[in-house]
C-alpha cells in the first residue's frame, strides 16, 4: 500500500485513508486495549506491552477467523509471547508491518476518543484525542476529571498547576 509510514508522520486525512485500505487488504489484525486504571497500576510502558500481547492474541482475518503468526516484528518492545520476534528501534519507520500496526493503533485510539467526546463533551476530545492540550486542561479545570482520565496523567498536571499558583 503506497504511502504507509510511521503514523506520526501522516496527516489525519492520509492516516484515515491508509487505515481503511490496510484493514481491507491485511491478512489479519488484532486490537489490544488496556484501560486507564490498569495503565496507572502498571505504568504506560508495561501497559503498551500488555496491549501488544492482547492484540496478538486477538488477531483475526476479515471473516473473523483467528489468525496466528510465526514471526513478530515490533517497534523496539519485546512482547511476552512464544513467537520469535525482531524488536526494531524506530520500527514504525523501518518496517512496513510495524508502520501498518502504528496506523491501525493510532486511528483506533482516535476513534475511541470520538466516542468519549459524546459521553464527555466538555473536554474537546474530538480535537485533542486525550492529549494534554490547553483545551483539554481547560475542561479538567472547569468540569473536573472523568472516569477515563489517568491518575498518573493528572498527577503531573496538578503538580505543575500547583507550582504555577505558588
Amino acid at each position: 500500500i503506497d504511502g504507509v509510514t510511521d503514523s506520526k508522520k501522516l496527516s489525519k486525512k492520509k492516516r484515515v485513508a491508509l487505515y481503511d485500505k490496510i484493514l481491507e487488504e491485511c491478512v489479519g489484525y488484532g486490537i489490544g486495549i488496556v484501560d486507564n486504571v490498569k495503565i496507572d497500576e502498571i505504568n504506560i510502558k508495561q501497559a503498551s506491552r500488555l496491549a501488544m500481547k492482547i492484540a496478538i492474541s486477538n488477531i483475526k482475518d476479515s471473516s473473523g477467523n483467528k489468525v496466528s503468526g510465526d514471526f513478530l516484528i515490533t517497534d523496539a518492545e519485546k512482547v511476552d509471547v512464544d513467537i520469535p520476534q525482531l524488536n526494531l528501534i524506530h520500527g514504525d519507520e523501518l518496517s512496513y508491518v510495524v508502520s501498518c500496526a502504528s496506523i491501525i493503533a493510532k486511528e483506533y485510539r482516535d476513534n475511541m476518543f470520538v466516542e468519549y467526546e459524546e459521553k464527555y463533551p466538555n473536554y474537546n476530545f474530538i480535537k485533542n484525542v486525550g492529549y494534554g492540550t490547553k483545551d483539554h486542561y481547560k475542561g479538567i479545570d472547569e468540569f473536573g476529571v472523568t472516569p477515563i482520565h489517568r491518575v498518573t496523567f493528572l498527577k503531573k498536571y496538578f503538580e505543575k498547576k500547583k507550582e504555577n499558583e505558588s
